[in-house]
């Protein structure tokens, strides 16, 4: 039998019960970023280890934290919500994504 989907009312920022997890989708989208920037940085730009790498993150992360890993994302999801109680839970995601972005450059930096 097949699972119902959760109803838009049900979900904060396309997570199912994301305002119960806030912790984990933050450093989800932590990880995800970082790993995404980190992979821009070491391949130098080829397109098909960022989409393996970004694929990887979606499908490891992604039930967790929706897997936005890009502000912009993040941004488009809560206008689209039109929820103005999400707003600090979309500024966390924003903070949290910078965070990931800066620690994937940093680990990039090491590594060359």
């Amino acid at each position: 039998p097949k699972t119902p989907k959760p109803r838009l009312a049900e979900l904060i920022m396309e997570i199912k019960n994301g305002d119960k997890f806030k912790f984990a989708v933050c450093l989800t989208e932590c990880l995800g970023t970082a790993v995404l920037v980190l992979a821009i940085n070491l391949s130098r730009g080829d397109p098909y280890t960022i989409g393996l790498s970004l694929m990887c993150s979606i499908v490891v992360f992604g039930p967790i934290c929706g897997a936005h890993y890009n502000p912009a994302v993040t941004v488009a999801v809560f206008i689209m919500e039109g929820k103005l109680s999400n707003l600090f839970f979309c500024m966390c995601i924003l903070i949290a994504e910078l965070i990931g972005a800066a620690i994937g450059c940093i680990i990039a930096y090491w590594c060359q």
